[in-house]
């Protein structure tokens, strides 16, 4: 038989960076659990790995697939808001990332870096209420870059998956 391939995930720097993630959201937003704000705590999470390390596919060297541990790899994600459930944290969590890595794409046709856009971030979470929805994370952002010119940036990335104008997920 085929020796069991068994990989420790705290040598992959994807996994590393999305739980430094969840320190991140605990300690800046709080009530990070529940239906939304626990797929934002997920989402968000991937977001922190993905932004560090630059490549839209997280844990493929801890789950030893090319593909990592997510159902779709971030460029091009294809789910919106429309399709979140509440049925699993990780699996919606992927639809707030799915965003994030559009606001990436647009940080950088514009640009800017990755590093800037990590700085807009983690500073929204200032502005985030706690046990938020996915726009309350939107708008955190929004009011951290007031006034920079990178509102339309963030404003395109999040409407692209349906976090627009009037999008309520409560």
């Amino acid at each position: 038989p085929a020796p069991i391939l068994r990989i420790d995930g705290d040598l992959d720097s994807d996994i590393v960076f999305h739980e430094y993630g969840h320190g991140l959201t605990w300690r800046m937003i709080g009530s990070m659990s529940g239906k939304l704000a626990g797929a934002i705590g997920e989402g968000a999470a991937d977001v922190n790995a993905f932004l560090v390390n630059g490549d839209d596919r997280i844990g493929e060297y801890a789950y030893s697939a090319p593909l990592g541990i997510r159902r779709y790899p971030y460029t091009g994600y294809p789910l919106t808001y429309a399709d979140v459930t509440g049925a699993e944290v990780h699996n919606d969590g992927e639809i707030y990332a799915g965003a994030m890595w559009r606001v990436l794409e647009n940080y950088l046709a514009a640009g800017l870096t990755a590093d800037d856009l990590h700085g807009d971030f983690v500073d929204g979470m200032n502005f985030t209420p706690a046990a938020p929805a996915f726009e309350d994370m939107r708008d955190g952002m929004l009011q951290s870059v007031a006034g920079t010119g990178r509102e339309c940036l963030i404003w395109r990335g999040f409407a692209a998956s349906g976090i627009g104008v009037g999008a309520d997920g409560r």
